[in-house]
């Protein structure tokens, strides 16, 4: 045993570890325990953050809903919710089923999975009758997960693991025919999780890991000031192979600038202006992470939405 204890550690001293180089051949988002040395401290958010974000109406259209659900560039846990005025049917129709509609001010996340039980209860309908829904209507918790691993058997095991991981859904499972898709709508607004952790765009790239890293996030979404969606930041875009490129074009935008000193200034007053707040609060996360627990419902500013959808509806 002392024999392959110390072949391993002097194996490793050469050579990267074996479970390290098996995670880096799946390509799997492993992060280490500390950020990469060679990483800028003048690398944000905004640098690493994919601007391109798929989300979701808080009361949708099935035909938006299950483009973004069966989107394969899109296979994430869960999904941005949007809270702004009413769609139009007949502008959801006229969009390609593509929605990345920016305009409403975000409201929360929605996990995939409980998009699925919706979806697999039937939980939608035309606005007239999500208008007709009451409190006994809104699914539980209980019945938002899943029940069934109660009471299993051996032999049902390998059936309901196929089932858990299901990431995508059928018109021909929904027993829908497609030009009523335009017609029928879910309301997510009583499944949203409404305190999602949210960071600016400027903020430094070691705050950042440090959040994936000790809090085992899957996403992280970056608000402006004005609360509107800049992007979304996932475990793939803090690996190393992914900063490596961002670190890269950083330099380039440096070489390419007609004041790179400028541009370097500007980034470090950003610096700057997060380090004077963290020293006057005296807490190290409050100056990135918004926490939302003081956002009220939103169930009741969606009545208006729902009459709005039966009003377009009606005119047409």
């Amino acid at each position: 045993m002392i024999v392959v204890m110390v072949s391993k550690w002097i194996g490793d001293r050469f050579n990267s570890p074996l479970y390290d180089s098996h995670v880096a051949l799946k390509d799997m988002p492993y992060l280490e325990a500390k950020l990469p040395s060679w990483v800028p401290t003048y690398v944000t958010a905004h640098d690493i953050m994919n601007p391109r974000v798929m989300t979701l109406p808080a009361i949708c259209s099935l035909r938006v809903l299950l483009h973004v659900i069966n989107d394969p560039t899109h296979e994430h846990s869960a999904f941005a919710v949007l809270e702004g005025p009413g769609v139009n049917p007949k502008e959801l129709s006229k969009s390609n089923n593509k929605y990345t509609q920016r305009s409403g001010t975000f409201a929360g996340m929605v996990l995939r999975w409980h998009i699925l039980i919706l979806l697999n209860n039937k939980h939608y309908g035309t606005p007239e009758k999500l208008l007709k829904f009451t409190q006994k209507n809104i699914l539980t918790q209980a019945q938002m997960t899943d029940r069934t691993w109660k009471h299993v058997t051996f032999f049902l095991l390998f059936v309901l693991i196929a089932d858990i991981n299901k990431m995508h859904v059928t018109l021909e499972e929904l027993n829908v025919r497609d030009d009523e898709l335009d017609t029928l709508f879910i309301d997510l607004s009583p499944y949203i999780y409404l305190s999602p952790i949210t960071v600016s765009p400027h903020t430094p790239i070691n705050i950042v890991y440090s959040i994936f890293r000790g809090l085992g996030m899957r996403h992280l979404i970056c608000l402006d000031e004005n609360e509107k969606i800049a992007g979304v930041i996932t475990c793939h875009e803090l690996i190393d192979s992914n900063l490596e490129e961002v670190v890269n074009r950083v330099h380039k935008l440096f070489d390419s600038s007609s004041d790179p000193n400028e541009m370097f200034e500007q980034r470090l007053r950003f610096l700057k202006n997060y380090d004077t707040f963290l020293l006057s609060s005296g807490n190290k996360w409050l100056s990135f992470i918004h926490l939302k627990s003081q956002r009220k419902s939103i169930n009741d500013r969606h009545a208006g939405l729902l009459f709005s959808l039966s009003d377009a509806e009606d005119t047409e």
